[in-house]
Order: C-alpha cells, then structure tokens, then sequence
C-alpha cells in the first residue's frame, strides 16, 4: 500500500505535509484505543489522514469525529447548536466479506458449522428459500462439515444465499452502520465523498428503510445513485416462501396440539382459536389483527378473498401461490366458496346465527388470510360445528354438552345419553364416507364408552338422496346432510329425531 501511494502521489509531493506511512493510518483492533485516540490528535491539527479499518472494527458505538481544526469552517447542517466536533469528511464502503459462513472453505468448525444453520433458517423466515432449497441448502452443509462431495442435480441445489433479500437486508445494515461512524455530529466539510465497491449496488437497488426509520442523508444519496428496482416477480417468490413456511409451521402446531394430552387451559385456548377463525377468517387490514392471532394468518402480497396451496399427504410440505401460475401441480384454494359459506350463508338462520354472533358471513378482500391448516383443520370444521349445534339445540331441541378434557377432541359433541356427535362439512360430490374412517371411529368409541356414534354431514347437494349409511351394528350411523336446496331439510330432522326416540 506504501509503495503504490508513493507513486500515485509522486507528482504532488509538494503538496503533502506527512509522509506516505504518516497519511495511511491503519486503524486495527491491535491497541485501538490509543491508535483512534492518537488519529483523532493528528486530525484535530488538520492534517490529512487516509483510515484503514474494517467494518467491525469501527462498527456500532465508535465515534470518529474530532475537534474542530484551528482556520477550518464547516458546514452548520442543521438548526441544532453546533457541535465542537466535526464529521470526517469521506468514506469507501467495500464489499463486506464473511457475513455468510463459508462452508467450501477446509476443516469447518462447529461453531461456523451452526451459526451457517441458522443463517440458513433466517434466510427461509424471510421467504428468500423455499422448503425444498432450504433443505438442498442444509443437506450440502452437512456433506461439507463431515468433508464429503454432494453433486448439484436440482435447480435447488444451485441456490444462493449471496443472491437472497435477507442477505441484501443485512448488508445494508452494515453499510448504515458504517456510514453512521461519518455522521456523528452537525459540522460538515464542503464536500462529503462517498465511494462504493460497485459489487454492492446490486444490495442498494431498490431497497428502503421502514417508514419509522430516519435514514441519514448520506446512505440516502447512496440508495439514490444506485437506482430503483422494478423486478417485482422477486417480491412474489418471497412472499409465497414466506406463506408456505407459516403454514407449514400451523401444521406443526396444530399435529403437536392434538397428539398432546389436553388440560383445561389447552381446551380453552382451542375454543377461543374456533372463535377467532369464525370471526376474522380474513383481516382487511394488518392493523387489525389481535397480535395474539397473528400465528394462523399469512400475509398475501396484494389484498384478495382467495388464493391457492398445494401440500402433501396431511398438509405437509405446503406451497402457497397468490397466482394462477402453480404448474402441474394438484392445488386447492382457500376462499369462501371452498368453505361453503356462501351455501350456508343463504339459509336463514344461519345467516341470522352468524350476524348474531359476530362471526364473518363472507370473506372481504384481505391482507391476511387463514394458513391452509388453520383454513381446513379449524375454521372449516368450526362451521359444522356452530351449524350443528345450532340444529340440534334450536330445531330438534336436543341438548348438545362439550366433551371432557380426556375425551376433547375425540367427537363435537355429546348428549345425556351417552350419544356422540361428529359434524363434517364434507364436499358430497367427493367420495369421503364414514366406512372409510370406521376403524378410527370404533376405538375412539371404546374410549369414550359411546352408546352410539352419528356421523353428520351439513350439506348436500341438490340431487344427493338420503341415505343414511348404518355401521357397527347400528351403532354408527352416517347421515349424508342436514341441509339441501338453501334450507334445512324436514326430512332429515325426522329422521334423526326417530333415532333418538329408539
């Protein structure tokens, strides 16, 4: 560095009141309290010095400024009062290195072995990596630290955390943080030079701060030069990552609640997560969401009544999509057509349950939905359960009672006869009948000791007949709806009062 500043500068030599090891002034973590305190002498006499320092040295809490040099007159830059210090007045900002863990590198520690994990993880919570290119991403990290070759096959493999919004996001936080040790008071010198490694314009395009956040005019006229981005399929990759990851992480919550043994305080955060899927199944705005709920709902990158998710056997491995473009694969649709409440909604009483009771009668267009677990584990099934009920107590005048803590879950309902009910908002055009699920059925009758068990679908379609299907003796009975043709059907309260008459 000494050699190449003596020849850049030969020709001003006459210029220059410090020799080239004097004007290049290294300022390292080796003895830096008395180098930074020796720099800021040599400063304050007005003397010309070029820092040499790395991002971490002088990062958050070191302050650079020094005592106004004796014939100097800075730039007043605001109508605070004038500090005694002024700003150094220039910067290069290089490209940072080593914010990612280098796994190619030999003989990776376990240390950097776990921090690169967690990066990883981070980068997946920002919606930058998919399920599938975070576990391609994890597995290649694995292979390096038990030093073994994975081959790249799969576009996954080829992903790159370098190429990411997260790390974009963190490499700003780096250059703020660097132009902040330039910015520690109101006195300015004329002119303030910013160079920038240009390897790092990729990370300022189109970046911004949050709204509450003051930028410094510096990085302003940084994010300025480097330009705006227009590339908005980024921003719709991220944000479905980002939704296919929060529903996979309900789908979780929701298998560890049912498979762990209930107590009363977990039965009535369960009823309190009924009552909320049927009042907000879509929130408007995010402001209105309880922060208390904000775990069963995933932001959709435009406001909408719909959007689509494919997912493998029970809801694992979800992919959310808020475009029609999901390839070959076999998607469904969240949406209040696929719940079925625009047919519940047209049948009086219920109409009048769901006002009377707060509860939503359509799904307005939305910036947060229910996660596709939360949308057909819990609020689908809630609906059958609140129509149900609202049938037998107010129609057929049988008295519906909640189940006890070590049977909760297991059916809806129960009556004083030892009677147990199950609600289904089955889809009667898809063959989903009870003899497929007979065998579960008959053990968790044995559990409860269930006299009998009535399997209830609410709705059918026009032309489904009634035809209740029998099983066990009689002791399960399928009932194929409670409701047809934008009513509730006289026929199938008979009958199910005949039943309890037996």
């Amino acid at each position: 560095m000494h050699k190449y500043a003596e020849l850049l500068l030969e020709s001003y030599q006459n210029n220059i009141d410090s020799s080239v090891a004097d004007t290049l002034f290294v300022l390292s973590g080796n003895n830096f309290d008395a180098n930074k305190e020796k720099l800021i002498d040599e400063l304050k006499d007005n003397k010309r010095r070029f820092i040499i320092s790395a991002y971490q040295t002088i990062g958050v809490g070191q302050n650079l400024q020094f005592p106004i040099p004796f014939g100097i007159e800075p730039i007043h830059i605001n109508s605070f009062p004038k500090h005694s210090n002024m700003d150094i007045n220039g910067i290069y900002l290089d490209n940072p290195t080593n914010i990612i863990v280098n796994i190619f590198g030999n003989n990776i520690n376990e240390d950097e072995f776990i921090k690169y994990i967690f990066q990883l993880e981070f980068i997946r919570e920002n919606g930058d990596f998919s399920l599938n290119q975070f576990k391609s991403k994890l597995d290649e990290a694995f292979h390096r630290y038990i030093e073994r070759y994975k081959p790249r096959r799969k576009a996954e493999d080829f992903s790159n955390p370098y190429n990411t919004n997260a790390y974009s996001r963190y490499l700003n936080k780096i250059i703020i943080q660097a132009l902040g040790r330039i910015c520690r008071t109101n006195m300015k010198a004329p002119k303030i030079h910013i160079l920038a490694d240009a390897s790092i314009r990729k990370h300022l395009i189109g970046f911004s701060l949050p709204e509450d956040v003051i930028p410094i005019r510096e990085y302003t006229a940084l994010l300025e030069l480097a330009g705006k981005s227009t590339n908005q399929s980024e921003d719709l990759i991220a944000a479905q990552n980002r939704a296919s990851h929060k529903s996979n992480q309900t789908a979780t919550y929701i298998r560890r609640q049912l498979n762990t043994p209930w107590t009363n305080q977990s039965v009535k955060k369960w009823q309190e997560l009924r009552e909320q899927v049927l009042y907000q199944p879509g929130i408007a705005k995010e402001s209105e969401c309880n922060i208390n709920w904000s775990n069963i709902y995933l932001h959709l990158l435009n406001p909408d009544n719909s959007y689509y998710f494919s997912h493998e056997n029970d809801y694992d491995d979800i992919e959310v999509f808020f475009t029609d473009d999901y390839g070959k694969r076999e998607i469904k649709e969240v949406s209040e057509r696929t719940a079925r409440l625009l047919e519940l909604m047209k049948i009086d009483s219920f109409y009048k349950l769901f006002t009377d009771s707060g509860w939503a009668t359509t799904f307005p267009k939305s910036k947060l939905m229910l996660t596709p677990p939360m949308f057909n584990n819990i609020y689908k099934g809630a609906l059958g359960e609140v129509c149900g009920k609202h049938i037998f107590q107010n129609l057929l005048n049988i008295p519906l009672l909640e189940l006890n803590v070590d049977e909760f879950e297991l059916f809806d309902f129960k009556t004083e006869q030892n009677v147990y009910i199950d609600f289904k908002l089955w889809n009667d055009r898809v063959a989903v009948k009870a003899n497929e699920i007979i065998e579960k059925i008959c053990e968790k009758m044995k559990i409860v000791e269930a006299e009998k068990v009535f399997v209830i679908n609410i709705l059918g379609s026009s032309n489904t007949p009634f035809i209740p299907i029998p099983s066990f003796d009689g002791k399960i009975i399928e009932i194929p709806y409670l409701c047809k043709n934008d009513k509730i059907d006289d026929f199938a309260l008979k009958f199910i009062v005949n039943e309890f008459l037996k």
